[in-house]
């Protein structure tokens, strides 16, 4: 029966500890953002924490999908419907109750804690954008710089270098990627892996709040996501090894999550959902995406039988073996 307490335990540890961390990342990552070469910034910012704390946590809510059967993995031994009630208690926990709170009022908590006011560029120092390179040689309080301005256009054989004063300038561009600073954004950009990650979560954030909105059938319909990640937990023994499940585990969580993420991004699955049309037809009406809500319940039908038939023929198996011969 200790198994399944601790679970709970590990999964409280996994959502306050995971979302700690990714606040602490998010606060650092956003604080990097607003620094201004040549000025004085701090790291630290309990707004930007907290933000990153609303942030973070329906993150961790959904990663608990990966560490709760990794966790099983490792006490195989334990009261197996036991684990398995805490484990879909735990699941109608996250996509029943958390999940959903938090898609309609994160958001707004977020942006009434916290709302992220950029620095103006600092004079001194050569900038460059997709068309020209800049330098300001003053930059007053109220945004106007006087400076010289250098094209990038090749094909310019006059003016290419021009001056200006008392140029009103803005204190973030979109051609920056949300850096108050482009010689800033060069040191410290996110790396390809991790911009892809922020993307994804962003966009199932983005659903979550729509399905939310959208009543209860509609988050039921992107609750499908977590009936797939739950029946995950069902491919925990499928082999004697304890790594070679680990890793079918990993690797399923991944790729469902992949899987919901390039269904939204990938011109491949608008074939899919012109094939299915006629399937999908009246449920439109009522849910959003029904052809994503049927993936993910075939995949939630198809784990739950792989497991299912493993555990009946594993039992039958040891039911058969007799370990005592007649020498």
């Amino acid at each position: 029966m200790k198994t399944p307490i601790y679970m709970i335990f590990a999964y409280i540890f996994l959502c306050v500890c995971g979302s700690i961390a990714g606040a602490t990342v998010y606060m650092l990552y956003q604080s990097c953002t607003l620094i201004v070469s040549g000025t004085h910034s701090s790291l630290f910012s309990l707004p930007l924490f907290v933000a990153g704390l609303i942030k973070s946590f329906p993150v961790f809510v959904v990663l608990t999908s990966l560490f709760i059967p990794l966790y099983a993995v490792r006490h195989p031994k334990s009261n197996v419907v036991a684990v398995f009630a805490v484990y879909l208690s735990l699941s109608f926990l996250s996509w029943g109750v958390i999940l959903p709170l938090n898609a309609l009022y994160g958001s707004k908590l977020r942006e009434t804690y916290f709302e992220k006011t950029y620095p103006l560029p600092s004079a001194g120092y050569f900038r460059s954008d997709d068309k020209y390179i800049t330098y300001y040689t003053k930059v007053d309080e109220e945004g106007k710089a006087n400076g010289v301005q250098i094209s990038k256009d090749t094909s310019l054989s006059v003016n290419k270098i021009e001056s200006f004063s008392h140029k009103q300038i803005q204190r973030a561009s979109s051609s920056n990627g949300d850096f108050a600073d482009s010689i800033i954004k060069k040191s410290i950009e996110m790396p390809l892996v991790a911009r892809l990650f922020v993307q994804a979560t962003e966009m199932i954030e983005l659903r979550a709040l729509e399905a939310a909105k959208g009543g209860i059938l509609a988050w039921l319909s992107l609750s499908s996501i977590g009936a797939a990640l739950f029946s995950v937990f069902q491919l925990r023994a499928l082999s004697s090894h304890k790594l070679v499940n680990c890793v079918i585990i990993s690797f399923s969580v991944f790729a469902i999550i992949a899987l919901n993420y390039l269904y939204f991004t990938l011109p491949i699955f608008d074939k899919v959902r012109d094939y299915t049309f006629p399937l999908t037809n009246n449920l439109s009406a009522y849910i959003p995406e029904p052809t994503l809500a049927m993936i993910n319940l075939f995949i939630f039908i198809l784990f739950m039988a792989i497991g299912i038939t493993h555990q009946i023929f594993s039992s039958s198996a040891n039911n058969s073996y007799n370990p005592s011969y007649n020498y």
